[in-house]
C-alpha cells in the first residue's frame, strides 16, 4: 500500500502519482563527483484504477503524457525542489510543490479535489497546440478580488510581454490574454507568483505552474490593442499622426482603406504591428474627426474582418516636434534620425536633399540614437529592452522597413549610444554601463564579439564616433580632465594596447559630441565656449580650433557629410518656437544650407 501524503476527495475523482527513482553513477575516490541522475517514473491512477493515456504531467519545464498503462517518466534528473502540475483531457487541473532525492517516496495529486481557493481548470489544455491569440482561462470555485489582479502576478517563459488580466464567469475564473501575439511552436510555461486573493481576502494558493503550446501556424487576424490619440480624446495636436496599434505584425501590402468625418487628405503607412494615418497638410483646427479602417491583413493573410472606429477632437495648434541626431550614410546619401513627431521617439529617414521622409520604426516606447551601417542595409538603435534596461536592437532596413529589429544587447545593463563602423565590418560602438565608470564597447551586428575597448581608462566614456576609414580609431567625450572633452583612442591591431589623447583639453568649457570629417583631416564637435551650444572644428595637431556656426539656441549631433570635398554637416537645431529641426550647414561659413525638417532654410 503506498502511504498517501495527501488525501483529498471531490466527486470521486483522483490521481495518484507514484515517484520510483533510481540513482546511477558513484564512485570512490578523493575527486569530486557529479550528482546522482534521476529517474521519475510517475503512475497516474484514478479510484477504481489507471488513468489511462493522455494526462498531461509537467514537470518543470518538461511535459509528458501518460501511456495506456497510466505511466510518463522523466530521466536524467537532479535531487532537488520541483513544481509538478497534472491535467485531465477535460481541463481538470492540479499543481504541487515536491521535494525530489534519493529516496523512494509517493505523492499523491488529485486534480477536481483541490480547495476552492485554488485553480481547478486550465484551458486550453496543456498539451493542445492554442490559436496565436488563444486567452488562457483559469478556474476557481471562489469569488475573486478584480482589484488584487496585476499583470506581474505571472511569470512567463520564454518572456511574450505584457498580459491583460480580468475575471469572468461571476468573478470565479481568471482570464489571461497575451497582448502580443504568440511565435508560432512555441512552448511557453506559466508561474503565478503574485498576489491574488479571494473577495474575502483569502490569497489564491500556490502553485500555480502550467504549459501552453502554440499553434505550428498563424489562422488569427490581427486585434486592436490602442489607438493614438485615445477614442474620445481632445485638443489633439493638429501635426501628429493617428495610430492604430495590433497585436501582430500587419501585412504591408494590406489592401487598407481609411475614411474620415469630415473628409481630409489622408496618408497611411503599415509598419510593424501599426497603421500611422497622417492627414496632409495637419488635421483641421478645434475639429471633431471620426475614422473607419477596413481591410488589415497579418502577414499569414488573415483579414480582420471587423473595422476599427476612432473619434477625436484637434486642439487650436501644433504640438512643436523635436528631431533630433542625424546620422548621414554615403551609400544610401540618406539621414536616419530620432522624432517624437507620431508622439513617442521614432527613427525616421529622409534624403539629403530632403525628399522621401519616411518612418522606420513604430513602437510605442522610445527608439533613439539611429545609425546606418556602411552599406546602408542594417540599422542600429536604442530602445527599452525587455529587463526594463536600455538596450541595443538591429533591424534590415534594406526593404525600408526596421519592425524586424532583435536586441542584440540585453540586461540589466544599460547599453546607449550606438554608432555603426564607417568600415564595411559592420561592427557597433556603444556606451554601457556594465562597467563602472561607463565605458566604450564593441558587438558586430548579430550580437557577439562583445569587447570592452579601453577598460583601462577609468573615466566615463560617451558620444563614440568611428573613424571613417579604421575600426581602431574613436573620438569620444569624457569628463576625466574636470569638464567634458574631445577625446582620441588610438587600438593597436597587434596587442590592442590603447592611447588616449585629450583633444580639447579646457576647464572653461563643455566640449562633447565629435565626428570625423569625411578624409579624417580632422573633426567636429559641440562646444559651449561661446555660451550657446555650437559647432566647433578642430584639428589633430591642435594648431587649429575654430567656431564653425554662430546659433543663438543650441546645436547637437553633428553627421559630417561623408563626401570628401561637400564640407557639409547635418546637425539637430533648437527652434524658437519649441523643439528641434534637422538642418544641414557649411563648414565654411557656417551657414544653414537647408531645413530638412523645418520647410525651409
Amino acid at each position: 500500500m503506498r502511504p498517501p501524503i495527501r488525501q483529498l476527495r471531490h466527486l470521486g475523482l483522483g490521481l495518484l502519482l507514484l515517484l520510483a527513482m533510481s540513482a546511477c553513477g558513484g564512485g570512490g575516490g578523493g575527486n569530486p563527483q557529479p550528482p546522482d541522475k534521476l529517474t521519475l517514473t510517475v503512475e497516474v491512477e484514478q479510484p477504481g484504477g489507471s488513468a489511462g493515456a493522455g494526462v498531461a504531467v509537467l514537470l518543470g519545464l518538461s511535459l509528458k503524457f501518460t501511456n495506456a498503462q497510466g505511466v510518463a517518466q522523466f530521466t536524467d534528473l537532479t535531487a532537488g525542489s520541483y513544481s509538478i502540475s497534472a491535467q485531465l483531457p477535460d481541463g481538470t487541473f492540479v499543481s504541487e510543490n515536491f521535494t525530489l532525492s534519493s529516496q523512494a517516496q509517493s505523492l499523491q495529486l488529485m486534480p477536481g479535489s483541490v480547495p476552492a481557493a485554488a485553480v481547478s481548470a486550465v484551458t486550453p489544455f496543456m498539451g493542445s497546440a492554442a490559436e496565436l491569440d488563444a486567452t488562457i482561462r483559469l478556474a476557481t470555485d471562489t469569488l475573486l478580488d478584480a482589484d488584487s489582479l496585476d499583470e506581474e502576478d505571472f511569470s512567463v517563459t520564454p518572456d511574450i510581454g505584457p498580459l491583460r488580466l480580468e475575471l469572468s464567469d461571476g468573478g470565479t475564473d481568471i482570464l489571461i490574454t497575451p497582448l502580443l501575439q504568440l511565435s508560432p511552436a512555441q512552448t511557453y510555461v506559466f508561474d503565478y507568483s503574485g498576489v491574488i486573493s479571494s473577495s474575502a481576502g483569502a490569497p489564491l494558493l500556490k502553485p500555480l505552474h502550467f504549459l501552453l503550446r502554440s499553434a505550428a501556424t498563424d489562422q488569427a487576424a490581427p486585434r486592436l490593442l490602442s489607438t493614438t490619440p485615445g477614442e474620445g480624446a481632445s485638443a489633439f495636436p493638429v501635426n501628429r499622426p493617428v495610430v492604430f496599434s495590433y497585436n501582430e505584425l500587419l501585412d504591408p501590402d494590406s489592401a487598407v482603406q481609411v475614411s474620415a468625418s469630415p473628409e481630409a487628405e489622408l496618408e497611411t503607412v503599415i509598419s510593424g504591428r501599426n497603421l500611422s494615418i497622417r492627414a496632409i497638410g495637419n488635421w483641421a483646427l478645434q475639429t471633431d474627426y471620426s475614422l473607419s479602417v477596413t481591410g488589415l491583413s497579418d502577414l499569414a493573410g488573415n483579414l480582420r474582418g471587423a473595422s476599427d472606429s476612432l473619434s477625436f477632437r484637434t486642439g487650436s495648434e501644433a504640438a512643436p516636434v523635436t528631431n533630433q541626431q542625424p546620422d548621414w550614410n554615403r551609400v544610401t546619401d540618406s539621414i536616419v534620425f530620432s522624432s517624437d513627431q507620431a508622439g513617442s521617439f521614432d527613427i525616421w529617414a529622409i534624403d539629403s536633399d530632403g525628399a522621401n521622409l519616411r518612418q522606420l520604426t513604430f513602437d510605442a516606447g522610445d527608439e533613439t540614437s539611429p545609425s546606418l551601417s556602411s552599406d546602408g542595409a542594417l540599422l542600429c538603435w536604442q530602445a527599452r529592452g525587455a529587463a526594463g534596461d536600455q538596450d541595443i536592437f538591429v533591424a534590415d532596413v534594406s526593404d525600408g522597413d526596421a519592425s524586424d529589429g532583435q536586441a542584440v544587447t540585453g540586461g540589466p545593463f544599460n547599453d546607449r549610444q550606438p554608432v555603426f563602423s564607417r568600415t564595411f565590418s559592420r561592427s557597433i560602438f556603444f556606451v554601457s554601463e556594465r562597467s563602472n565608470p561607463a565605458s566604450v564597447y564593441s558587438i558586430d551586428s548579430a550580437g557577439g564579439s562583445l569587447t570592452a575597448l579601453d577598460f583601462n581608462f577609468a573615466s566615463g566614456q560617451a558620444d563614440p564616433a568611428p573613424h571613417p576609414l579604421l575600426d581602431t580609431q574613436l573620438l569620444f567625450t569624457s569628463g576625466r580632465s574636470g569638464s567634458n572633452d574631445v577625446w582620441r583612442m588610438l587600438r593597436s591591431v597587434i596587442d590592442n594596447e590603447v592611447i588616449d589623447t585629450n583633444l580639447t583639453d579646457d576647464l572653461l568649457a563643455q566640449d562633447s559630441q565629435p565626428d570625423w570629417l569625411a578624409d579624417a583631416s580632422g573633426y567636429v564637435y559641440i562646444s559651449n565656449r561661446s555660451g550657446v551650444d555650437n559647432l566647433w572644428l578642430g584639428d589633430f595637431s591642435g594648431g587649429l580650433e575654430r567656431q564653425v556656426s554662430n546659433f543663438e539656441l543650441n546645436a547637437s549631433s553633428p553627421s559630417v557629410s561623408p563626401f570628401t570635398g561637400e564640407a557639409l554637416c547635418a546637425l539637430s537645431l533648437a527652434s524658437p518656437e519649441g523643439g528641434r529641426n534637422i538642418v544641414i550647414i557649411e563648414l565654411v561659413g557656417g551657414s544653414i544650407v537647408s531645413n530638412l525638417t523645418g520647410g525651409g532654410a
